[in-house]
């Protein structure tokens, strides 16, 4: 919840979202009073009934397109192609902490240059 209330602050309108893991979660909130604003559009690239497995094209596709706000928990076991790629290649943009331990980030990655 405080993952998507710091989106729906500062993502901008028409802004294109990628959440790697358990995507249906945030998907799910739409249309609830804290959910997530109907003006973002969230990338359909986790699938819970394939194994969880990530559509890392589409999310690479999309980045071709514009900037993609990435938003995961920071649990290792749980990192991705797209996890990796964010980390590697975008700009921390918000961390929620626990006991100064991050437990959800959100970057912010750039589109790409073809």
């Amino acid at each position: 919840r405080q993952g998507v209330a710091w989106l729906n602050a500062n993502v901008a309108e028409q802004g294109t979202l990628a959440v790697p893991f358990a995507e249906h979660l945030v998907r799910y909130t739409r249309g609830a009073p804290h959910g997530l604003r109907g003006d973002l559009r969230l990338l359909a690239i986790s699938v819970p009934s394939d194994g969880g497995k990530v559509r890392q094209t589409v999310y690479f596709e999309a980045l071709k397109k514009g900037p993609v706000t990435v938003m995961f928990v920071t649990r290792k076991s749980w990192y991705n192609a797209v996890i990796r790629h964010a980390g590697e290649h975008g700009r921390l943009a918000h961390s929620i902490r626990v006991d100064g331990v991050p437990i959800l980030e959100i970057y912010h990655v750039p589109a790409t240059r073809e």
